[in-house]
């Protein structure tokens, strides 16, 4: 069974979810969107699910 992501909170959930509706470059934006989901409780196939990419971008 492979391991479940997890974080390290330097940022609340809000604040990610602040600074993912906030960025400008599309790229952050969904760097934020994907810390945002995880943080939330999202397992990787949902947040695969959610934002396009592919699970091994994901985890990196």
């Amino acid at each position: 069974m492979p391991k479940r992501l997890s974080l390290l909170p330097h940022l609340s959930c809000e604040e990610l979810e602040e600074r993912y509706r906030q960025a400008s470059d599309a790229v952050e934006r969904s760097q934020y969107q994907i810390l945002w989901l995880l943080a939330k409780g999202k397992q990787t196939e949902e947040v695969r699910e959610a934002t396009g990419y592919s699970l091994r971008w994901i985890r990196v």
